[in-house]
C-alpha cells in the first residue's frame, strides 16, 4: 500500500483514446533523446501521466507543470478535487488499495531550442514531486 502520492510520466508521439476507456500510446520515447538539431521542432510530443494516490488520502486537486529549456515553466494540465474523490471512491468500492488519475497532453509542432532537459512536477496542495524528464541532446556528428 502506498501513503504517499506518486506517479510516472510516460513521453511520446503520440496518445490516442481507444474504445472502452482504454488509452494507447504510440511511439514511446526513450529517456534520453538524441536530435540530428537543436534548435529544432518534435512535429509532436505526447505527455502522459499516471497519478497513484493512497486510498486514505483526502481528496485534492492538482496540477501538472512542465518546464523545457529555454521555456518558463507552465502548467500544462489539472484536475479537480471531485474527479480525486471519484477516483478514490470507485476504488473503495472495489477494494484496491489506491486511487488513480490520468493527466495527458500533446503540444503539437514542439520547439526545442537548445538541448536539455524536459522535467514534469505534479502539485498538489501541501507537495511537489516530479513525475518524469526527458534529456535532450544532438547526436553526435
Amino acid at each position: 500500500m502506498i501513503d504517499r502520492l506518486h506517479g510516472i510520466t510516460i513521453f511520446c508521439e503520440d496518445i490516442r483514446e481507444e474504445l472502452g476507456n482504454k488509452v494507447s500510446l504510440i511511439g514511446i520515447l526513450p529517456d534520453n533523446l538524441n536530435l540530428s538539431s537543436i534548435p529544432g521542432t518534435l512535429p509532436k510530443l505526447g505527455i502522459y501521466t499516471r497519478i497513484h494516490i493512497p486510498i486514505t488520502w483526502e481528496p485534492c486537486a492538482l496540477k501538472m507543470f512542465m518546464s523545457a529549456p529555454g521555456t518558463e515553466r507552465m502548467l500544462i494540465g489539472e484536475t479537480s478535487l471531485e474527479l480525486m474523490a471519484e477516483s478514490l471512491d470507485m476504488a473503495k468500492r472495489l477494494g484496491g488499495l489506491n486511487g488513480g488519475l490520468t493527466i495527458s497532453t500533446i503540444a503539437q509542432s514542439f520547439h526545442i531550442p537548445e538541448p536539455g532537459r524536459i522535467v514534469l512536477e505534479c502539485e498538489a496542495p501541501n507537495e511537489t514531486f516530479v513525475t518524469g524528464s526527458l534529456n535532450l541532446g544532438r547526436e553526435a556528428a
